[in-house]
């Protein structure tokens, strides 16, 4: 078929390779994309679990130096904390 036209053969080798570079380089994003979202998890996870700690412990020394005030503050750093774990 493409014996008659060779110039032919050049292009679709040519569009080939180009598709063949496309799909690599989305292939190789999309699994490069898929790792740095599985790595950020757990450092995310324990950002959260470290906050929510400090957060608790924080209120709870209050509580027994006797400051029984509730601000608001405290426990908005506790809920912010929770909700990303």
């Amino acid at each position: 078929m493409f014996e008659a036209y060779p110039f032919l053969t050049a292009i679709a080798s040519g569009l080939l390779s180009l598709i063949g570079a496309l799909l690599g380089v989305l292939a190789t994003h999309f699994l490069s994309d898929r790792r740095k979202r599985r790595e950020e998890l757990p450092e995310q996870k324990l950002k959260a679990y470290s906050d929510f700690i400090n957060s608790a412990s924080t209120i709870i020394a209050a509580r027994r130096l006797g400051n029984t005030e509730n601000n608001p503050e405290e426990f908005g750093s506790i809920i912010y904390s929770s909700t990303l774990l």
